[in-house]
């Protein structure tokens, strides 16, 4: 019993602390390298307007609120009687945070959202969390519609036919997005057929629970988190002395949000593409680059980077295998 146990301890160690070293990775990359880390230093140091600091100020005491929002979309969406309690949820978003910026396109959020569920629930979890992203990416689409149209048509050099095609692809994509939102349970057939090919597969039946009500719950939920978000990014371009106009400034986040979202990279080069895009889009308001790159990675720093420590620091707390089910005892 004692050699199973060292071999599943050893087990669990080498894992988490592979994905530890994934995310020191991610981390050093995003922060730390090519001097991005001195630059927003040097910004700060800068920076000695007194009433400027209210924007970093009220950007940090957004993060919890931001995180909370997510967590209460994801419980809106979880069974009535699932009995994670919020702040139990809390953890596991956080967790979820943490493996996602150590794969593409955040798919890792959903193995961190499962370890504090057990059993045959994790698979509520799984759809939960699928159905909160849908969520969130219909209400990122409305918002890159809006934007777009604020501001692509202004600053965008685009030809007109390119601008209107992109305009009518996004609108198709929402309005495609909507009714397959609401009517998730007609997916159903679908997911029967595919259950006949993989046995997993029939967990996803329980699309068939999902009201109309529980939906909007989870939309409304989406769509405040987006708000707080876009404040908090214009928050701390305010801070660093890029100073779009308020409309203006969340049409261009809702679109550089939008071409995000639209374009999966893995973490290490969406590093990058994120800064070159951040200086595409502001340019147009301030010529200093390093202001907008100390932006764009001040934001990353406190939404993901603090959020995803803390959700590492839980993860290691936990025996990841036996919360996966394959180690029944200690």
């Amino acid at each position: 019993m004692s050699r199973r146990f060292s071999r599943y301890r050893l087990l669990d160690l080498t894992l988490k602390g592979g994905l530890l070293f994934l995310l020191g990775m991610v981390i050093y990359k995003q922060v730390f390298e090519d001097d991005h880390w001195h630059d927003l230093l040097g910004q700060l140091q800068s920076n000695p307007e007194p009433k400027k600091w209210i924007f970093l100020i009220l950007t940090v005491l957004l993060i919890p609120v931001n995180w909370g929002l997510e967590t209460k979309k994801w419980l809106s969406l979880l069974p009535h009687d699932f009995g994670l309690s919020f702040w139990n949820s809390l953890r596991a978003v956080l967790m979820g945070i943490a493996i996602s910026l150590i794969t593409p396109n955040r798919i890792g959020e959903y193995g961190g959202r499962i370890l504090l569920v057990r059993g045959r629930r994790r698979w509520d979890a799984v759809l939960a969390t699928l159905v909160g992203s849908l969520a969130q990416m219909l209400i990122l689409l409305c918002g890159g519609f809006i934007g777009l149209i604020i501001y692509g048509r202004k600053y965008l050099d685009l030809e007109i036919w390119q601008f209107r095609s992109a305009l009518f692809l996004t609108l198709i994509l929402v309005l495609t997005g909507f009714y397959a939102f609401f009517n998730i349970a007609r997916f159903e057939g679908f997911v029967m057929r595919l259950a006949r090919r993989w046995k997993w597969a029939k967990h996803l039946l329980r699309i068939r629970n999902y009201s109309q009500k529980r939906l909007l719950t989870g939309l409304q939920w989406a769509g405040f988190r987006y708000l707080i978000y876009v404040l908090q990014y214009l928050l701390v371009l305010y801070f660093f002395g890029v100073k779009p106009p308020i409309i203006e400034g969340f049409a261009a986040i809702a679109t550089i949000y939008l071409i995000q979202t639209s374009i999966p990279l893995p973490p290490l080069i969406a590093i990058f593409a994120r800064g070159e895009l951040a200086l595409l889009i502001w340019s147009v308001y301030s010529e200093d680059s390093a202001s907008i790159l100390a932006a764009s990675l001040s934001l990353f720093i406190l939404n993901l980077t603090i959020p995803a420590l803390l959700g590492a620091a839980i993860l290691v707390q936990i025996n990841v295998l036996k919360s996966l089910g394959y180690e029944s005892s200690e």
